[in-house]
């Protein structure tokens, strides 16, 4: 059951990058993040009517937890990383390690 709950995962936030971010937010970060907390609940919401219910531990790398703690760590791992590629191929990579503080000291 834990390999449903990262498919949905996956999915979700692919159709949110591919097809939400680009029109929605462009490379505006502050709005990005606005967006970013509605679609972590959003998908919150989602994992929960489908799995919710079932009841289980789930198995995140060292410990057992529920759905909602497993699902809300697997979401923002995957989130981070499309986070940073997101903002890094879409928008301007110098400032976005700018923001934070990623580019070297010159």
């Amino acid at each position: 059951m834990a390999s449903e709950v990262v498919t949905t995962i996956l999915i979700f936030q692919a159709i949110v990058y591919i097809l939400v971010y680009p029109r929605l937010v462009g490379v505006d970060v502050s709005k990005a993040r606005v967006y970013d907390a509605a679609m972590t609940a959003l998908a919150l919401i989602i994992v929960w009517v489908r799995f919710g219910s079932a009841g289980g531990d789930y198995r995140f790398i060292f410990f057992d937890t529920n759905w909602f703690v497993f699902a809300f760590l697997v979401y923002e791992i995957f989130a981070v990383v499309a986070w940073m590629f997101y903002f890094n191929f879409k928008g301007d990579p110098a400032a976005f390690r700018a923001l934070y503080v990623l580019a070297p000291k010159a």
